[in-house]
């Protein structure tokens, strides 16, 4: 697979991302990607971040939907950060956090809290 990608992205979802985080087809190319040669990227999105732990990654730098902040922060190096930009993994805090432009004005307030939208969002 990691011939074929320059990207592999583990979505989020808190019960999706502990299914996924836990699956061997998917720890596989986690470890393929960052081990890869040539420039490959992992993008974890929110509790996609489990991923991480799962797939035994080394220790650097990450961020996470706050649910799942626990399980990382001892064996990485947890970030409050929307963004985080490590060597391979790229992760968000919250999908809303790559939303938030974009969501019609009604529906923000609907989505705001499960979606964990940024402080100092503007609106």
């Amino acid at each position: 697979m990691q011939d074929i990608y320059d990207l592999l992205v583990i979505p989020s979802g808190l019960k999706g991302a502990q299914t996924i985080a836990g699956s061997s087809p998917v720890q596989h190319p986690i470890h393929a990607y960052h081990e890869y040669p040539e420039r490959r990227l992992v993008g974890m999105i929110c509790a996609g971040s489990l991923a991480a732990l799962q797939a035994s990654l080394k220790r650097q730098p990450l961020t996470s939907h706050s649910p799942v902040k626990a399980q990382l922060e001892d064996k990485f190096e947890y970030k409050e950060d929307s963004v985080v930009v490590s060597d391979r993994p790229v992760t968000r805090y919250a999908v809303a956090s790559s939303l938030e432009r974009s969501i019609p004005a009604e529906k923000r307030d609907e989505v705001r809290g499960p979606m964990v939208f940024p402080a100092g969002t503007s609106w």
